[in-house]
């Protein structure tokens, strides 16, 4: 809902691509028992899954950093929203990956 936050645009995108570009039929098994076209970003929130979660040490930051990956339907798409976490728990990426 940030509008000013610096991943206020990578997650629109991968909101608007799973909303409007994937197709009707797609968007009505993403968001079963809804109208997938007046879903506003933050009710489909409550539709993302859980679909992995990691660390790995990063390069740059020398520090461990933990990922998690979030889908709508892993078994429909194949893409997804991966966000990283330091080891404060503090979000310092957001990516949308196929």
């Amino acid at each position: 809902a940030d509008e000013d936050s610096r991943y206020h645009s990578v997650v629109t995108f991968f909101m608007e691509f799973h909303r409007d570009d994937v197709g009707p039929d797609i968007a009505a098994e993403l968001f079963p028992g809804t109208d997938p076209s007046k879903l506003s970003f933050a009710e489909m929130v409550d539709f993302l899954k859980f679909k992995r979660f990691g660390s790995l040490v990063d390069d740059e930051m020398d520090q461990q950093v933990f990922i998690m990956d979030l889908s709508f339907n892993p078994e429909i798409t194949d893409e997804l929203m991966v966000i990283y976490f330091d080891l404060n728990l503090e979000i310092f990426c957001i990516t949308h990956e196929s």
